[in-house]
């Protein structure tokens, strides 16, 4: 499958964790300036329930780190969980940033090209969550996604759809994958991505997503042993209903994990490539690929777009398990985030994203939402089919049922 340009700027034995919950106050918010607009504000989530979140730190101590340039470093990951809550009256909502070298570490790296003034006007944003919130009592067991962020993105970009997930009963786990994006690790320390001169590298970006899919695999470990604080959560997720989704090259990862291992009932690419083996193998659980469509003007050539489409079909191709693929007109390839309700609406307008925020996040969570209670929980609440019909700009085209 031959590559279009990058899409990335905008402007085992036993594992032993190290584990600590984290709440963070938030990141001071500056002082607005003469001139500027409203302040960016998150989607509110859809379901019934309110929603918690925390933090965790984990250490994997059997296995040294693919990614790290230095030889002998352990694999440290930072996975934020989000959970269908009780009602907890008079809590504060959880920061957006949820730590202030998250924010430093975005303006050093000129963060998908933004301005500073944007990037501070994050420190502002609050979610829909609450910090240690008690999990919803009842059912007794939830379904259980885990998430991954796109290349040089932080999982914090990601926070709407995973909260809307939550929301409707699911437990998210979404993990900062060191070297792949910006990790925060305890006292501030930050691992940061290294950019690719001249563009994705095949070898690179499929070692990235083979340590990438090795993360959740062990998350998931983690979350289901229940001999660690992250542990907590193991009585409550239901092992037999577990699935994962991730953007671009997080995408990549849900479908590898969905090859390499049938603990994953099924997998979502938001927008992602396919990379490594499952371009020659396949994924042998049931698959969802959400992609974007541009504006006309913005859209590649019609042979590269025919070359997408050819480069999925044969992969669809290589195993009889249930497949979609669904497009979605006015959109660009970071419409599947938070980016559009965070940035002024003229840059994603610049990049062929046309379609107005809320609307774009009512497709993507209402398909999210259609297959995942399809695949992962058994119970078809609204099949896909008739979702996207409600939606003039959406195509769905089905494989293998």
């Amino acid at each position: 499958m031959k590559r279009p340009v990058s899409h990335c700027t905008l402007l085992a034995a036993i594992a032993i964790p190290f584990l600590a919950l984290l709440l963070l106050p938030a990141v001071p918010c500056p002082a607005p300036q003469a001139g500027n607009s409203q302040p960016p504000a998150l989607p509110a989530p859809t379901g019934p329930h309110p929603i918690g979140t925390a933090i965790f730190y984990l250490r994997n101590m059997s296995r040294k780190d693919p990614l790290a340039a230095s030889s002998g470093r352990f694999r440290e990951l930072a996975v934020q969980i989000w959970y269908p809550a009780n009602r907890r009256e008079g809590a504060s909502a959880a920061p957006y940033i949820p730590d202030p070298a998250l924010l430093t570490a975005m303006k050093k790296e000129q963060y998908l090209n933004l301005e500073p003034e944007v990037l501070d006007s994050w420190a502002c944003l609050r979610t829909h969550s609450t910090p240690g919130a008690p999990i919803l009592t009842s059912p007794r067991r939830l379904p259980l996604l885990l998430f991954s962020h796109g290349f040089s993105v932080s999982r914090s970009n990601y926070t709407s759809i995973v909260q809307d997930l939550a929301s409707h009963g699911y437990i998210l786990a979404a993990i900062d994958h060191p070297y792949v994006g910006l990790t925060v690790l305890p006292e501030g320390r930050v691992l940061s991505f290294t950019p690719e001169a001249g563009g994705p590298n095949p070898g690179a970006a499929a070692r990235r997503v083979e340590a990438m899919a090795q993360d959740a695999s062990f998350v998931l470990n983690a979350l289901l042993d229940g001999k660690s604080e992250a542990g907590q959560f193991a009585r409550r997720i239901d092992p037999n209903r577990v699935g994962m989704l991730g953007h671009s090259i997080g995408g990549a990862a849900a479908l590898e994990s969905c090859r390499t291992s049938t603990r994953f009932k099924a997998c979502a690419d938001l927008d992602g490539d396919a990379w490594g083996k499952v371009e020659t193998e396949g994924v042998g659980q049931p698959f969802l690929v959400l992609l974007n469509e541009p504006a006309e003007a913005h859209r590649p050539p019609a042979a590269m777009r025919e070359q997408r489409d050819k480069g999925w079909a044969d992969l669809i191709a290589k195993k009889k398990t249930a497949a979609f693929i669904v497009k979605i007109g006015s959109t660009n390839h970071f419409s599947f985030s938070d980016v559009p309700f965070i940035v002024p609406e003229a840059l994603m307008e610049k990049n062929g994203a046309f379609i107005k925020p809320q609307r774009g996040f009512e497709i993507i969570t209402r398909v999210l939402r259609a297959f995942f209670s399809r695949y992962v929980c058994d119970r078809e609440v609204e099949p896909l089919e008739v979702v996207t019909k409600d939606y003039p700009e959406v195509s769905l085209s089905v494989f293998n049922q």
